[in-house]
């Protein structure tokens, strides 16, 4: 009889020590539960010379900052988080290292205007804002963070002057763009006149002007001449009209802003102001 026992407890305890190995073997892992995206990726700035702005920049008429990133192929994406700090330290070999990154939105796939960009209003113009993003799966699975973190640091300057309102087209076809900027600021403005559809929301870039001003202090105008489509170049200006600018019984509405940007290399700081104006006959 007790051998018969002596048998059966063998072949439990076997029989448990197999399934513990069959349960071990088959069962699924932490990476295997979870699905990890592929690091989500920021739009680069653009150039001050580009036509359309891309890429992280300062939101018109606001102390905000814009960004977007490229969209995520995977399957099971469920959606974004952004990151945001104000702090870094400097390493050793003079580079900004930020730290102590904060979730400042989660971002679900479909419940935003746009789950690819996020408007950031709440900045300090004394702040630099570093961006982190991850993305995550429906099974809960975070990537690691953008390979980038971009950062940028809003100043107050410039405020538009003028054009506003409606006028006529001036005699000569030559519309001067006036605004007051800061007077110790060295870099580079940018001038750009578009317009843009009520439907489809797309811009259409009328003229454009990059100005140097990182040799001396109080660039605060330019004017576009209107008489024919041209590019030139007046000293630090490039100047180039893309489309004229004709009379409109409908009122089109031509938007302008100038955006500055310091000279400092690979620190993005500056500052964007938006108007708009309307032609009459």
């Amino acid at each position: 009889m007790s051998y018969n026992l002596n048998i059966v407890k063998f072949f439990m305890s076997n029989c448990l020590l197999v399934c513990a190995l069959i349960f071990i073997t088959t069962g699924c892992s932490d990476d295997e539960v979870l699905s990890i995206p592929e690091a989500p990726q920021f739009v680069p700035k653009s150039s001050d010379t580009a036509k359309y702005s891309q890429g992280i920049r300062p939101i018109s008429n606001s102390k905000g900052i814009y960004l977007e990133w490229y969209q995520n192929n995977e399957n099971d994406l469920a959606g974004y988080n952004l990151y945001k700090t104000t702090q870094f330290t400097i390493a050793g070999s003079g580079d900004t290292i930020p730290v102590n990154f904060n979730l400042l939105k989660k971002i679900p796939l479909g419940s935003e205007e746009s789950d690819t960009s996020y408007q950031d209003l709440d900045v300090d113009q004394f702040n630099r804002c570093f961006y982190r993003l991850t993305a995550y799966s429906k099974s809960g699975g975070e990537s690691t963070p953008s390979t980038k973190s971009p950062n940028y640091l809003v100043k107050s300057y410039p405020i538009l002057e003028e054009p506003t309102g409606q006028f006529q087209i001036p005699a000569n076809k030559k519309l001067t763009f006036k605004w007051s900027n800061d007077p110790s600021a060295a870099g580079t403005y940018t001038v750009k006149i578009y317009t843009q559809d009520d439907d489809s929301g797309n811009f259409d870039i009328v003229a454009r002007a990059i100005i140097d001003n990182t040799g001396f202090a109080g660039a605060d105008s330019v004017t576009f001449d209107f008489n024919s489509l041209n590019a030139s170049i007046d000293g630090n200006r490039n100047i180039t009209v893309y489309k004229l600018l004709e009379a409109d019984s409908f009122g089109v509405i031509y938007n302008w802003y100038v955006f500055y940007s310091e000279s400092t290399i690979d620190l993005l700081t500056g500052s964007i102001s938006e108007s708009a104006f309307s032609l009459i006959n």
